[in-house]
């Protein structure tokens, strides 16, 4: 039996935090991206807030690898709209208006279903990319 000394319980306690901060930060990214819409800058900055407060409890190297990967794949849903989701804004569906809307064009309806449907997809292929991550760079820290 193995005798727990000071240093065996500080690495086991490190550990531990480690694994609990992963978990909290995976479930608060997953509720972001389960959200109506993870591209509302609102609601990004929540999500963002949330990972900060965990900081102390994450590996370094993985927490720098989690914020690029928020940088890449999250903030473009919201600082850059336009750009990330740009397969809904087609002429197929409509015409930007003077005033910087997007108007739907007849029948209004059924272009708003398609357009919705690739906003999902497009979304969904994010949070793929997301569970991607949390395998390969998240999932090895927990205990």
């Amino acid at each position: 039996m193995q005798k727990n000394t000071p240093l065996s319980c500080n690495l086991t306690t490190t550990k531990a935090a480690h694994s609990y901060a992963i978990i909290d930060a995976y479930a608060i990214i997953t509720e972001y991206l389960q959200c109506d819409e993870p591209e509302n800058e609102e609601r990004f900055i929540e999500m963002e807030n949330a990972i900060e407060k965990l900081k102390i409890a994450f590996p370094d190297s993985l927490y720098k690898q989690l914020q690029t990967f928020i940088k890449t794949h999250f903030e473009p849903m919201v600082y850059n709209y336009r750009s990330v989701f740009q397969e809904e804004f087609t002429e197929e569906f409509g015409a930007w208006g003077e005033n910087g809307t997007f108007i739907i064009k007849v029948p209004e309806k059924e272009n708003f279903i398609k357009m919705l449907v690739i906003h999902i997809k497009k979304i969904t292929e994010i949070r793929e990319q997301f569970e991607d991550f949390a395998i390969e760079y998240m999932q090895p820290y927990i205990l």
